[in-house]
This record gives C-alpha cells, structure tokens and sequence, in this order.
C-alpha cells in the first residue's frame, strides 16, 4: 500500500495559536499556507522564518509558507483550520466565503465566546455558513 500524500491546509490566523497550529502541521509533512489579516505581520513572517511576535525561537519548517491573501491560502481545494479569535470569527467566515465559496474541508481551533452574543464558534459558524455546512 502505498502512502497518500498529506492535503494542503490553510490555516487562518496568524497568532500564537494559529502558527503553533501551523508549525505543527507543517511538521506532519503538511504543506501549510499560514494567512493573517495583517499584510504587513504575514511579511514579516515571511522573510523571519518565524513568528518572531509569538514564537521567536521556533522556526518555520520548509513547508510552511505565510501568504498574503486568502485565495492563495485555499488554492487547490486546501483544507481550512481556523485559529482566529472568536471576536473576528465572523468576519473570517464572511471574507472566506467571498474569497473561496467553493470550500468544503474546514475545521474550527477559535477558542472562547463571541464577546458581543456570548455565542461559542460552532454556533458562530453555523450562522454564517448554514446548517447545510
């Protein structure tokens, strides 16, 4: 039997969590898009290597590369993790879903409640992707 390539995966959020998400990924022979809403952060990212914010002393693996948009993230049917804050949750899901309608493998690592609704994220994401999702 012969092994399966891992699938691409984007992961959304570009924070402590998120890159810890992301190294790890990218460590189980992932290739990993690491995308934050902050161009000037992701660059950042880019020519360090690191997360020199977050995680300063853990190197990006080779196939981790932070990217600036969120069409580059997904491109190749990528599965999704999101690590964002719940606080930008929906906003995520609504930029996704502009960028990316076509998305069918996404997976939530928001911790916490919306601050505004008190709603948790599978609640959140419920709303914006419908219960068809």
């Amino acid at each position: 039997m012969q092994a399966r390539e891992p699938a691409p995966v984007a992961v959304l959020g570009a924070g402590s969590w998120g890159t810890a998400l992301a190294i790890h990924l990218a460590r189980q022979r992932h290739e990993v898009r690491l995308w934050g809403h902050r161009p000037a952060h992701v660059a950042a990212l880019a020519q360090a290597r690191c997360n020199a914010r977050y995680l300063p002393q853990v190197p990006f693996p080779s196939s981790l590369r932070p990217v600036a948009t969120l069409e580059e993230a997904v491109a190749g049917n990528a599965a999704v993790l999101i690590a964002v804050p719940c606080r930008a949750l929906r906003e995520t899901l609504r930029t996704l879903l502009l960028a990316a309608p076509e998305v069918e493998r996404l997976a939530l690592a928001c911790k916490g409640l919306e601050p505004e609704s008190l709603r948790l994220p599978h609640a959140l994401a419920a709303d914006s992707l419908g219960q068809a999702r």
